[in-house]
């Protein structure tokens, strides 16, 4: 006589009535009809021990969640050989005795991912910001980050792949595609087997995520900005700073002496500088500028023609006309309480026809410099958010497509 194991229960069945298994042959490239193999129904007397394992389904005055429940079912044969393995079974009750459909199956599995989204999966080891040694990690296989940034054409100037100049900014990263499957299978309590899951073609298979990238400047950070510069001198009136006498936006660490602008974090930054320089050589001739950042000058003493030139920011700017620097691409690294100055003196070679000297009054008001600057924050990427709206199934399908034709060796 068959065994039937209903939720850890032997259910008492009629020795004398044989059970009828269905099996079905799906077809693995469609997802969209999945068949179950199954019993035709399966009667059972309502004796006392089984109305306790339904839990009293069919007594008056009580309401049994047994039909709507999942129930967890075992069937073997008289010789003890498990027919089904943990199938699904269906209680009805029929008066004067009950009635049990089993299906087996990944029936259960399809039910799970109904209506979810990939972002329903803890995706927390893909979140990163996107850096340029970030990216770089990502091409080192001893790193096994289960995200990478594959250069490849996606529409927009990656840069010179053959002389190994990238730009970061058009790379999208992709996530491992045998990642998600298990974090899939992982999530619904399911497991799964095949030759095809230890293919090369499988466990090297990577997706991009399917919304656009931000571009480029929009997680920029403006951290200080001021068009109230008077140009400042103690040693030498070749060099000047620029003194900031008031800033319409400063989250600056410190401006100490209004001068050396110190971050508070470690992070990449640019610069933009705007306005028109009244400088003049000692013959009160016109004199093209040049501006470039002293880094962490606060202990020079205040000599400026000591100072290091550790970034040139622009040369040869004409005298009296007005300029506008802002070049995005350009950007420099701060380490926190880095502090940089913004310097003014002579353009490159314009101590050649004469003496090397450059003037800038100090109260001159045609003199006019606004500086603006911005941490170039990188773009975080949450896959989490990016797969909102791609569905495990449709996810799941396209997988099943990819490989129903597989015939790699493993």
């Amino acid at each position: 006589m068959p065994t039937l194991e209903f939720n850890g229960q032997i259910v008492e069945l009629n020795a004398d009535k044989a059970i009828a298994i269905t099996y079905q042959v799906n077809d693995l490239n469609s997802i969209a009809d999945r068949q179950a193999t199954f019993t035709r129904t399966i009667k059972a007397q309502k004796t006392a021990k089984n109305i306790r394992i339904f839990q009293y389904l069919g007594v008056p005055g009580n309401v049994s969640n047994v039909p709507y429940q999942k129930n967890v079912c075992n069937l073997y044969n008289e010789t003890g050989e498990r027919l089904l393995n943990n199938a699904r079974g269906v209680v009805y009750d029929k008066g004067s005795y009950f009635e049990i459909e089993l299906l087996e199956g990944i029936v259960d599995f399809y039910k799970s991912i109904e209506n979810k989204t990939l972002a329903e999966l803890d995706l927390t080891e893909l979140e990163h910001a996107k850096t340029v040694a970030a990216v770089i990690n990502t091409w080192n296989i001893a790193t096994n980050l289960p995200y990478r940034y594959i250069l490849a054409d996606y529409n927009g100037n990656i840069g010179d792949v053959e002389t190994g100049i990238i730009n970061i900014d058009y790379l999208v990263p992709s996530v491992n595609v045998k990642y998600l499957w298990d974090k899939i299978f992982d999530k619904f309590k399911c497991t799964y087997a095949g030759a095809v899951f230890n293919t090369q073609a499988f466990k090297n298979l990577w997706m991009t995520y399917p919304k656009g990238i931000a571009a480029a400047g929009e997680n920029d950070v403006l951290v200080f900005e001021s068009n109230n510069m008077k140009p400042f001198s103690t040693s030498s009136n070749s060099y000047y700073r620029s003194k900031f006498t008031t800033a319409s936006t400063n989250t600056l660490v410190s401006t100490s002496e209004n001068i050396y602008l110190k971050v508070d974090q470690t992070a990449s930054y640019r610069i933009e500088v705007s306005g028109m320089l009244h400088g003049r050589d000692i013959q009160g001739n016109p004199r093209n500028a040049r501006i470039f950042l002293a880094l962490n000058a606060e202990s020079s003493g205040g000599s400026l023609n000591q100072f290091s030139i550790w970034k040139v920011i622009a040369d040869n700017l004409t005298a009296d006309q007005e300029f506008d620097i802002a070049n995005t691409e350009d950007v420099f690294q701060l380490q926190a309480n880095d502090s940089i100055a913004v310097c003014i003196t002579r353009a490159t070679g314009a101590h050649i026809n004469n003496s090397g000297s450059y003037a800038l009054n100090q109260n001159d008001p045609t003199n006019n410099l606004e500086v603006r600057l911005i941490r170039v924050d990188p773009a975080f990427i949450d896959f989490g958010g990016l797969l909102t709206d791609f569905s495990i199934r449709d996810f799941f399908t396209e997988v099943l497509h990819r490989f129903n034709n597989v015939q790699e060796e493993v």
